[in-house]
C-alpha cells in the first residue's frame, strides 16, 4: 500500500542527498543498507581499525558557540582514547568563498520554482519570496563562478582525504534558536548572516563527502552534535567509527519516549 505524498523539487543541484535519522548505529546501518541498495552488509561490525583523524573545531575567524566547541573537543579526545591518531589543525582548504557564494544556489532555484508555481508568492513565507527576488537578479556568471569554485574545492578535498581518513568538526556553529527566527543573527557575541550557523556543513555537501552526526553532549537539556566526514564511498568506515564511539560512550544514553498524537507511548517491537 502506498501513502500519497508530494514530490519536492531538488533545488540545490546535486548537493542534496537522502539520509536517515536513527537512535542507534544498528538502526542507521539498516537504513543505509536500504537506501543504498546494499545486499549483505551486516548490522554491526565491531570496533573500527585505527584511523588518522583531523579535528577542526573552528573555521578561520567564523564564530562558533563555546558550548559546542567544548563538546566537540571532548569527542575528539575520546576518539584518541579509542586508539585513533587525532590531530587538531585547520581545515587544509579554504571554504570561505563557498560559504559566501552558497546562498546564490538556493535563491536562483527559488526564482525558477516561482516561475512554475503561480501561487508561490501567496503561499510561501516572506523570506522565500525575498530570496526568489534576489535569485532573479543573479546572473549566469554568478552561478558559473560558484560552480567553478566547487570544482576546485572538490579537488582540494580529494587531496586532503589522501592524508586523513576522517575529519571531525561541529555539526552547527550555533545552539538551537527560536523556531520563529529563520537563523541566528548573533553567535558567540558576533553578528552573522543567514549562513553563519551552517558553515560546517555546506562544503561537505558540495564535495560529495559522506558524513555522520553523533551526539556530543548537551547543555540545559539541549543536544549538541558533532560530525565525522569521510571521503566519497567511506560510509562503512564512518559507521564503524560511530559504532565504536557509541558502544564506549553512549551505551547508557537515555532517549525520550516516542509518543503518539493521542499522548500514548506506542507499542514498538525491537526484534
Amino acid at each position: 500500500m502506498r501513502i500519497g505524498c508530494t514530490q519536492l523539487p531538488q533545488l540545490l543541484l546535486d548537493y542534496e542527498v537522502v539520509g536517515a535519522f536513527a537512535r542507534t548505529i544498528r538502526d542507521l546501518r539498516l537504513a543505509h543498507r536500504v537506501l543504498s541498495g546494499g545486499e549483505s552488509e551486516g548490522l554491526g561490525r565491531g570496533c573500527a581499525e585505527p584511523r588518522r583523524i583531523l579535528y577542526v573545531p573552528r573555521l578561520g575567524e567564523a564564530p562558533c558557540d563555546p558550548l559546542i566547541i567544548v563538546a566537540c573537543d571532548a569527542v575528539a579526545a575520546r576518539f584518541a582514547e579509542l586508539g585513533h591518531v587525532v590531530v587538531q589543525d585547520d581545515l587544509p582548504f579554504d571554504i570561505s568563498a563557498l560559504n559566501e557564494l552558497w546562498p546564490i544556489v538556493g535563491r536562483v532555484a527559488l526564482s525558477w520554482l516561482r516561475g512554475r508555481e503561480w501561487e508561490f508568492n501567496r503561499l510561501a513565507d516572506s523570506k522565500y519570496v525575498e530570496w526568489a527576488d534576489s535569485g532573479e537578479r543573479a546572473s549566469g556568471g554568478d552561478l558559473y563562478a560558484f560552480l567553478d569554485h566547487v570544482e576546485h574545492l572538490r579537488k582540494a578535498a580529494r587531496d586532503a582525504f589522501q592524508q586523513w581518513d576522517a575529519i571531525i568538526m561541529p555539526s552547527c556553529a550555533a545552539m538551537p534558536w527560536r523556531a520563529e527566527e529563520p537563523f541566528p543573527v548573533v553567535i558567540d557575541g558576533k553578528p552573522v548572516g543567514s549562513r553563519g550557523h551552517a558553515i560546517y556543513t555546506a562544503w561537505v555537501n558540495a564535495v560529495h563527502a559522506p558524513a555522520i552526526a553523533i551526539p556530543a553532549g548537551e547543555s540545559g537539556g539541549i543536544p549538541i552534535g558533532c560530525q565525522i566526514v569521510g571521503r566519497m564511498g567511506s560510509e562503512p568506515m564512518l559507521l564503524d567509527l560511530a559504532e565504536e564511539y557509541e558502544s564506549r560512550y553512549l551505551a547508557t544514553r537515555s532517549w525520550p519516549a516516542f509518543v503518539t498524537s493521542g499522548g500514548e507511548e506506542p507499542d514498538l517491537q525491537t526484534d
